[in-house]
This record gives structure tokens, C-alpha cells and sequence, in this order.
């Protein structure tokens, strides 16, 4: 039998990616800008690696060729970005980002809707070296780790990003500036805190 994390790692999100794929197509007849992106799109050839942690979990290879999303047992690249997480904190994890991961990301950069990787926004991600944990604390509460760089995952993370469920949520609804959300404490950095604001720079480029 197929473990959640498994069907959601192998099925729902390369799927879900594809279909952003689909939609900037359409959105590329409007216009020169959004065929950029689009092209900027086309040009990822990455791989991000996925590690679930407990009952069900297990290693996935998400690789990016060409634009275009496809599970796989091993890594076509050396990851940049390699995302872990307990298996228990799926489901949750699913109900703030609505299936996507890069979602959940795009809230708590504050951006409102998927984060797309583009070939600039990938270059910017590759700089980064280190292992930063995010929190959402409250109901639903959730831990997820972002490691980048090639360098073996470490024990624990140099940096600690928390936020509270609310904040989260106006974060991903795109109604509270990240800048705001940092500077009124809504948003707390422990640790490494030059790691969490080149990632927050890294994610909030523009596409």
C-alpha cells in the first residue's frame, strides 16, 4: 500500500507543478512579460530532494527538466534544496499550502500563491548554505526543514524560522507585508540570522 507522503511526493505534487507549467503557458499569451517567465521557467534543469522522516516516510527525487516536474528514486542533479519533514506533519503541511510545497514557501516569503522556480530564483536558492527550520506554531502546527547547499544534511538546523498559524496564513493570503510580519516580531529568527534573511531575499526575487 502507498503511504500518504509517498502518493503526495510521486503523484500530487509533480502533478500540481505541472499544472502551474500549463497555466503559465496561458498566461504567456498576454503578454512579453509573461512569456519571460515562462522561458525562465522552461530553462530549470534541477533536482530537490524530499526526506520524510518516521512511519510512511521515505526518500524522493523531485527532478525538473525543462520546466516539467517528474518523480523519481534518485536525484538527475545534485540537489539544491533538499526539504524534510515527519511524516505526521503531512497532512497539516498540505491543508496551509494547498498541495505544494513551493506554496508554503511563497506564504512565508509572503507572497500570495505558489513560489515559481525560475532559473534566476534557483541560481539565488543555489547560493545559500545551510539548514534553516521553519515552524508554524498553533492549529495546525507543523515543522519543515529547508537544507541547501550539497553538504550531508547536518544534526540539527542553523537556523530557526517560527511563526505563529495566523501570521502564516495573512502571510499566504498576501495581506501582511514579510518585512512588517519580521519587524513586529510576528515572524522570530533564532539562530543563524543572516541564513534566514538571505533566504527570505532569495525567495522574494523577482521571477
Amino acid at each position: 500500500m502507498i503511504s500518504e507522503s509517498t502518493r503526495f511526493y510521486r503523484e500530487t505534487l509533480p502533478a500540481q507543478w505541472n499544472q502551474s507549467l500549463k497555466e503559465q503557458i496561458d498566461r504567456s499569451r498576454s503578454g512579453d512579460e509573461q512569456s519571460r517567465i515562462l522561458e525562465d521557467m522552461r530553462r530549470v534543469d534541477a533536482s530537490i530532494q524530499v526526506v520524510v522522516d518516521g512511519a510512511g516516510g521515505g526518500r524522493h527525487a523531485l527532478n525538473v527538466s525543462a520546466g516539467r516536474m517528474e518523480a523519481a528514486d534518485a536525484p538527475a542533479h545534485p540537489p539544491f534544496l533538499t526539504i524534510r519533514h515527519e511524516a505526521g506533519d503531512l497532512e497539516a503541511l498540505r491543508r496551509e499550502a494547498g498541495d505544494s510545497t513551493l506554496a508554503f514557501l511563497g506564504g512565508l516569503a509572503g507572497l500570495a500563491g505558489e513560489m515559481r522556480l525560475t532559473t534566476s530564483r534557483i541560481e539565488n536558492l543555489a547560493d545559500l548554505e545551510g539548514s534553516i527550520a521553519i515552524e508554524i506554531e498553533g492549529d495546525p502546527g507543523f515543522r519543515v526543514w529547508l537544507h541547501f547547499g550539497k553538504e550531508m544534511l547536518p544534526d540539527a538546523p542553523a537556523c530557526t524560522i517560527r511563526v505563529d498559524s495566523d501570521t502564516y496564513r495573512e502571510l499566504r493570503r498576501g495581506e501582511l507585508p514579510p518585512h512588517q510580519a519580521f519587524l513586529s516580531g510576528r515572524v522570530r529568527v533564532e539562530g543563524d540570522l543572516d541564513l534566514g534573511i538571505q533566504l527570505a531575499l532569495a525567495a522574494l526575487a523577482p521571477d
